[in-house]
């Protein structure tokens, strides 16, 4: 799969290549998930819509990078 850097991403979101970011987002606690996606989905324009996948506490997970490299 292809590695993607923030600047390769601002890059491909400024020439309006990518119409929507998704999220996997993993918190240590789960009163920290809640305020964290709602900033994040606040986050998108009309251009790029923010959107969050999954999320869950704990450590990041196998079955998370899989689902980040299927989404």
């Amino acid at each position: 799969s292809k590695s993607v850097s923030l600047s390769n991403l601002y890059d491909q979101i400024s020439a309006g290549q990518v119409k929507e970011l998704n999220i996997i987002l993993k918190a240590d606690v789960q009163g920290s998930i809640e305020p964290i996606r709602s900033s994040l989905e606040q986050l998108g324009t009309e251009e790029v819509r923010v959107g969050v996948i999954h999320s869950g506490t704990g450590n990041i997970t196998e079955s998370d990078v899989m689902l980040a490299i299927a989404s």
